[in-house]
C-alpha cells in the first residue's frame, strides 16, 4: 500500500523474489521530475515501472483499499478503483506492506496542552515562524516542518529543513534575546545592488533547494540611503513579521516556472527580459511596499546557475557564449542579466518610498503574467493538505 519512494524501493527490492507485485494507492503518481518535489516519487526509484508497463506481471493499481482479512493464511483484500467508475475486485495475497508515510504522534503532550494538528491530524499546525498555533511558545524544527510548504519543496527532508532551522534560529534571537537578524548593510545604488542579489542567487544554498519557500529580503532606508540585506527567511514570514512594515524592500528567491505537458519538451524565447516565461529555477525579486508587490523583475534561467558578471563555478568556465535577442555581443550573456537587474534596481529606486495615497496606483506587477498577490506565488501552502498524494 502507497506508491511513494519508499513503496517503490520496497518493491523494486522484491522483484526477484515474489511473482506478483501489486502497489495501491487511491491517487495516481507523481513524478518527481514533473513536480520538483523531493518526496513524489525519483527516477532512481521507478524501476519497478518498467515492470509494469511493459508487461512483467506486477502492477500499479490506483484504488482504495476498502477491506483486508486474513483467510486460511491469505489475505483478501477488496479493492474498489478510483478511476475505473466504481470497478470493484477481490485480491489474494501472501504479504500486505504499509508503504504510506509517517503520522507525528502528539500525545507526549497533556491533554491540557495538546497542539492543534493539520493535514489530516498527521503534523502539527504552525505559524510562518515554526510556531504552534494554539500553544505560543512552542516551536517545531526537522522534518514536521513540510506542513508549512507540504508536497512543494524541500522541508520534508534534510536538505531542506536545515535551512528552515537556521531561520528559525533567528526568529527565536529576535523574539527572546533582542537580537536583530543578522544583515549586511550596504549603500543603497543599483550597482551594489544588483551585486549583492547576483551573490546570493549564485550560491546561496537555502534559496536553490527551498524555491520560493525561502528567500531573502533586502530593506532600503530611503532617508539614510543605505540598504540591509537580510538571509534565509521564510517568504510568507517576511510577510507576516514586521519586515512587511517597510515601505521599499525587495524579497529574492529563487523559483521554477509555470509550464504545462512535457517538461523535457518545452519551447523558449531567447529573450532576457522574458524570464518570466522560464521554466527552469530562475531568481526572482519583489518589489514591495508595505505588504504588498508593486513590481517584480525575473532573471532569466542560466545553465550554471550563476549570474555573476566574470565569475563562474569551476576552474574555467562551462559556457563561452549564449546569445539573446537584441544582444550584439553573446561572450556577454552575464552582463546582459545584470543590465536587465540594473534598470529595473534603478527605477524601484527612483520610486522610493510611496506614502499610503500614492500606494494603490503603484501596486502593478511589471511582468504581464505577474500577479500583485505574492501569496499565489510563493510555495507556502500554510497548514493545509495537498488533496492528491502518492500515499
Amino acid at each position: 500500500m502507497g506508491k511513494g519512494n519508499s513503496a517503490f524501493e520496497t518493491a523494486n527490492h522484491l522483484v526477484s523474489a515474489t511473482r506478483v507485485t501489486h502497489l495501491c494507492s487511491p491517487n495516481p503518481i507523481k513524478m518527481a521530475w514533473q513536480t520538483h518535489f523531493f518526496g513524489h516519487l525519483r527516477a532512481v526509484n521507478n524501476d519497478f515501472l518498467d515492470t509494469y508497463i511493459l508487461k512483467g506481471q506486477n502492477s500499479v493499481l490506483d484504488a482504495n483499499v476498502d477491506s483486508i482479512k486474513k483467510v486460511d493464511g491469505e489475505y483478501h483484500v477488496e479493492i474498489t478503483f478510483t478511476h475505473a467508475e466504481g470497478q470493484r475486485a477481490s485480491l489474494a495475497y501472501d504479504r500486505v506492506l504499509c508503504c504510506t508515510g509517517f503520522r507525528w504522534d502528539p500525545t507526549f503532550f497533556a491533554d491540557s496542552c495538546r497542539p492543534d494538528m493539520a493535514c489530516e491530524d498527521r503534523l502539527p499546525a504552525m505559524t510562518s515562524g515554526w510556531e504552534s498555533t494554539n500553544l505560543p511558545g512552542v516551536f517545531y524544527a526537522g522534518t514536521i516542518t513540510q506542513i508549512r510548504d507540504l508536497k512543494k519543496t524541500m522541508s520534508s527532508v534534510l536538505h531542506g529543513f536545515r535551512f528552515n532551522t537556521a531561520a528559525l534560529f533567528n526568529i527565536l534571537g529576535e523574539r527572546f534575546m533582542d537580537v536583530a537578524w543578522p544583515s549586511d548593510s550596504f549603500e543603497a545604488t543599483p550597482e551594489n545592488i544588483a551585486n549583492k542579489i547576483t551573490a546570493q542567487v549564485s550560491s546561496a544554498a537555502g534559496l536553490m533547494h527551498q524555491p520560493g519557500f525561502l528567500g531573502d529580503c533586502l530593506v532600503v532606508d530611503d532617508e539614510t540611503g543605505m540598504a540591509h540585506y537580510h538571509a534565509n527567511m521564510a517568504v510568507d514570514y517576511i510577510q507576516e513579521s514586521h519586515f512587511a512594515d517597510n515601505s521599499h524592500y525587495y524579497i529574492i528567491t529563487m523559483e521554477y516556472g509555470e509550464f504545462e505537458g512535457d517538461i523535457f519538451n518545452k519551447h523558449r524565447v531567447p529573450d532576457a527580459a522574458k524570464g518570466y516565461d522560464d521554466a527552469y529555477l530562475h531568481p526572482r525579486i519583489r518589489r514591495m511596499c508595505r505588504g504588498q508587490m508593486i513590481s517584480e523583475h525575473h532573471i532569466s534561467e542560466s545553465l550554471e546557475n550563476d549570474w555573476r558578471v566574470g565569475e563562474h563555478p569551476g576552474e574555467r568556465p562551462l559556457i563561452r557564449a549564449i546569445d539573446f535577442i537584441g544582444q550584439t555581443d553573446a561572450t556577454r550573456y552575464q552582463q546582459t542579466h545584470r543590465d536587465q537587474l540594473l534598470r529595473f534596481l534603478s527605477d524601484q529606486l527612483a520610486v522610493g518610498s510611496p506614502s499610503e495615497a500614492e500606494l494603490p496606483a503603484l501596486v502593478c506587477p511589471s511582468s504581464p503574467n505577474a500577479s500583485a498577490a505574492i501569496s499565489t506565488a510563493i510555495q507556502s501552502t500554510g497548514n493545509t493538505c495537498p488533496i492528491s498524494r502518492n500515499g
